[in-house]
């Protein structure tokens, strides 16, 4: 799977790239269904996560991966996603590593796991409006990883990809993207496009609470 290094201006390109191309509501159904299983993920990211990796499920960096007893599995290069910043400061705020945007997925059994409070979507679309930087984060989606030992589950060797459907893969909880998250990120077509067709195939998808 061979990927170059991405730049922030090449992430936005290729957002901008996906969103135009969803102009049916089948398109639009097939990505809030993919997205959907991604989880603790921006709309925007998960978009770009799926761009690069359309198999993706579970995201993390390669630390996080290790805390679980897997390995990236050599050849398979990281995935972009959008960590932004402000010109105040220089420091990564919303996206950074560690905060909502691009935090690793629970993969505890679900009685185990917290589910945090989400922030209200108006108050993170504000906070974005105010930033003016962009950097780069690497993450790996479960499906480029293996056990640093043996698979139980499908009993394959140490550092080798599972078998397909491997139950011994793990899987993050769904977390639905909040509706108004998609209209708001239809807002980074870029210029001089007509949204129109895309604004139609959204409304058949995606239905805003009242």
């Amino acid at each position: 799977m061979a990927r170059v290094q991405m730049t922030p201006a090449q992430l936005k390109r290729l957002l901008q790239e996906q969103l135009c191309s969803l102009t049916t509501p089948q398109a639009w159904e097939r990505l809030v269904s993919d997205a959907d299983h991604l989880g603790r993920y921006t709309a925007r990211n998960r978009v770009l996560a799926l761009a690069q990796y359309p198999e993706a499920t579970s995201l993390a960096g390669s630390g996080t991966w290790s805390r679980y007893g897997r390995t990236i599995v050599g050849g398979q290069r990281g995935l972009g996603l959008l960590a932004v910043t402000r010109a105040s400061g220089g420091g990564n705020t919303w996206g950074a590593p560690g905060s909502a945007d691009v935090l690793a997925p629970d993969l505890r059994p679900p009685h185990e796991q917290q589910t945090p409070e989400p922030e209200e979507p108006q108050q993170e679309w504000e906070r974005y409006r105010g930033e003016t930087g962009a950097t780069v984060v690497k993450v790996w989606d479960v499906g480029q990883t293996a056990k640093v030992t043996a698979c139980a589950a499908c009993a394959r060797p140490a550092q080798v990809l599972c078998e397909a459907g491997c139950r011994g893969i793990p899987e993050a909880p769904t977390q639905p993207v909040p509706p108004a998250e998609w209209w708001r990120l239809v807002e980074e077509l870029p210029e001089g496009f007509d949204p129109h067709p895309i604004w139609d195939a959204l409304e058949q998808v995606v239905f805003l609470p009242h």
